[in-house]
């Protein structure tokens, strides 16, 4: 199915985002991005939203406000950062302004292994996996005074008193989780941040679109303001 198909569906109503079938779907965070585009379409305009599944690093300067900082240092023209949610953005003469990018990530399983009977595993990697995306959001951010990424983590991993969490605290600056730091600190230059939401329990999909679409929505705000002066007419 087409994400215009999926986006039309939770217009109609033939898969609401928060019923059964929408839970069935192995990614949460890219449901919600369907509905997100669909409200920010319905305030901003049609053609203004745009959604892309990934960006690919040769197309990285259509996303930056300072294209002439990016190099072409590029192995293959496909390699692309490819963020859970798709990139959602704005579209403003010719630029595609970030609205949002976010991950998902479960990790650990040494709860149901213990249930079992079983030994204990080593933890996994998915925080150096999600570092590599926030870190890509935020060169391609530099300049908007913002950095909307959201990064959502549950499992056992991720209980309170884990050492896990503990390597997640640089993302948003040693700040607490489970709070939306959208704008960038301002200290003579900007200092980027994540939003990090982090528990044992799994994220619900209604909870992942209620954050994520007060991240979009806040920074469509922000960007309409900072570069209204070169913003045209949406038709």
């Amino acid at each position: 199915m087409s994400n215009s198909e999926k986006l039309r569906e939770t217009q109609t109503g033939q898969c609401n985002i928060f019923n059964t079938c929408a839970r069935n779907q192995e990614n949460p965070v890219r449901e919600a991005s369907y509905k997100i585009v669909n409200d920010l379409r319905a305030t901003f305009g049609e053609n203004a939203i745009g959604f892309d599944k990934e960006i690919k690093k040769v197309d990285l300067k259509k996303y930056s406000v300072n294209p002439d900082l990016f190099g072409s240092n590029f192995e293959k023209k496909t390699s692309a950062i490819k963020p859970d949610s798709g990139i959602i953005f704005y579209r403003i003469n010719e630029i595609k302004f970030i609205l949002l990018a976010s991950e998902a990530k479960k990790q650990g399983t040494n709860d149901i292994r213990i249930a079992e009977g079983k030994k204990k595993q080593a933890q996994g990697n998915a925080i150096e996996r999600a570092f590599k995306n926030f870190s890509e959001i935020c060169v391609l951010s530099d300049g908007y005074g913002i950095t909307p990424y959201s990064l959502f983590c549950s499992g056992c991993d991720f209980e309170v008193g884990s050492s896990i969490r503990d390597r997640l605290s640089s993302m948003t600056r040693h700040m607490n989780y489970n709070e939306i730091y959208l704008k960038d600190l301002s200290y003579g230059d900007y200092r980027k941040r994540g939003s990090v939401f982090v528990r044992k329990d799994k994220w619900t999909l209604e909870e992942i679109f209620n954050i994520n679409r007060r991240i979009a929505f806040l920074a469509a705000a922000h960007l309409l303001d900072k570069f209204k002066a070169y913003t045209k007419e949406q038709t």
